[in-house]
C-alpha cells in the first residue's frame, strides 16, 4: 500500500514538474515551443532500466514462450524511452515575423504563414486549435497554450469558442465515448441472446447508456437559465439568483457547482470527457479551463 502510494506520488510529481517547466519555458521565451529537458532524462532512464531488464530476461529466462511475452512487453517500454528522447530533441515550434516554423519528431520541417490563419478556437481540454485557410490545423494542448496565445496576440487574432455566437451551450458526454459505450453494450446484449448468462449484464449496460444519454446540461446565455437534466429528470436554475463556482481535483476541473447564496443546490459534471465544458465554464464563471 505504501509502495503504491509512493510510486503514485513520484509519478504525479514528475508529470507536474514537467508541465510546470514546460509552461515556465514559454513564459520566459514565448516565441519558442520545445519540450523540457526533463522529458529526455525520463526517456533515458526508461531506456536504460528496461533495456537492462530485457537483457536479464534474455540471459536467465529459459522458456521460449515466457521470453517472447516478456520481450514484447519490455520492448514497448524501451521504444517508449526512445520516443521520449527523440521527441524532446527533435520537436520544435518557432514563431518569428508572422511565420511559424514547425519541426516534427522525424525532423521534417514545415512553415506556416500566420496571415493564412482562418480562426482560432478554444478546446474542451483547455488548449487551442488553429485552423488555416487551406484546411490545415495545429492543435496546442493546455500546457502549450502560452505559445499559441502569444502568437495570436502578436498577430491580432482573437481566440473564441467554435460556436461562440450560439447562446445555447449543451454539455454532455463526448459523442465518441457514447458511441463506444453503445457499441459495447449492444454487442454484449446480442451475445446474451446466444449465451443467456450474459443477457442480464448486456441489459444492465444498455440501461446505463440510456441514463448517460438522458443526462446533460443546457445553459441559455440570453435568459440565463441553466437546465440540469439527470437520468431524464430536469431541474432549472435562474442564474440571476444563483452563482457558479468551479471545483478542481488535483488541478483538474471536475465539475461546476451551483449555489443559492452559500448553499450548494446542484453540480454540473465538467471533467475532460464532457463536450463543451470549457465554454460552459467561461459563460458561467468567466474562467478558462
Amino acid at each position: 500500500m505504501i509502495d503504491h502510494f509512493l510510486t503514485t506520488m513520484i509519478a504525479r510529481w514528475t508529470v507536474d514538474k514537467t508541465i510546470e517547466q514546460y509552461e515556465k519555458d514559454q513564459r520566459e521565451n514565448a516565441s519558442i515551443l520545445k519540450p523540457p529537458a526533463l522529458i529526455f532524462i525520463l526517456g533515458l532512464v526508461d531506456l536504460v532500466f528496461f533495456s537492462g531488464v530485457l537483457l536479464a530476461c534474455v540471459i536467465f529466462v529459459k522458456d521460449f514462450r515466457a521470453l517472447l511475452i516478456c520481450s514484447a512487453i519490455l520492448g514497448c517500454f524501451v521504444l517508449l524511452g526512445l520516443f521520449l528522447m527523440a521527441y524532446q530533441k527533435n520537436f520544435l515550434l518557432v514563431y518569428q515575423s508572422g511565420t511559424m516554423i514547425y519541426r516534427n519528431l522525424f525532423r521534417v520541417t514545415r512553415t506556416f504563414n500566420c496571415r493564412e490563419i482562418a480562426c482560432a478556437c478554444y478546446t474542451d481540454g483547455g488548449g487551442i486549435k488553429i485552423v488555416f485557410r487551406n484546411g490545415k490545423k495545429l492543435h496546442f494542448a493546455k500546457e502549450e497554450s502560452g505559445f499559441a496565445k502569444n502568437m495570436l496576440k502578436c498577430e491580432h487574432i482573437k481566440c473564441r469558442f467554435m460556436d461562440a455566437d450560439n447562446p445555447i451551450t449543451k454539455v454532455s458526454l463526448n459523442p465518441v465515448l457514447m458511441f463506444v459505450l453503445w457499441g459495447v453494450s449492444g454487442a454484449m446484449a446480442l451475445t446474451g441472446l446466444a449465451f443467456p448468462e450474459m443477457l442480464l449484464l448486456g441489459i444492465f449496460m444498455l440501461l446505463i447508456c440510456v441514463l448517460c444519454q438522458t443526462s446533460y446540461t443546457v445553459y441559455d446565455k440570453q435568459s440565463r437559465i441553466l437546465t440540469r437534466r439527470k437520468w431524464g429528470f430536469a431541474k432549472t436554475y435562474d442564474m440571476h439568483f444563483h452563482s457558479a463556482k468551479p471545483f478542481y481535483e488535483n488541478g483538474h476541473l471536475m465539475k461546476i457547482e451551483i449555489y443559492s447564496g452559500k448553499k450548494k443546490v446542484a453540480s454540473v459534471p465538467a471533467s475532460i470527457e464532457y463536450k463543451n465544458r470549457a465554454k460552459l465554464l467561461w459563460v458561467l464563471c468567466s474562467i478558462s479551463v
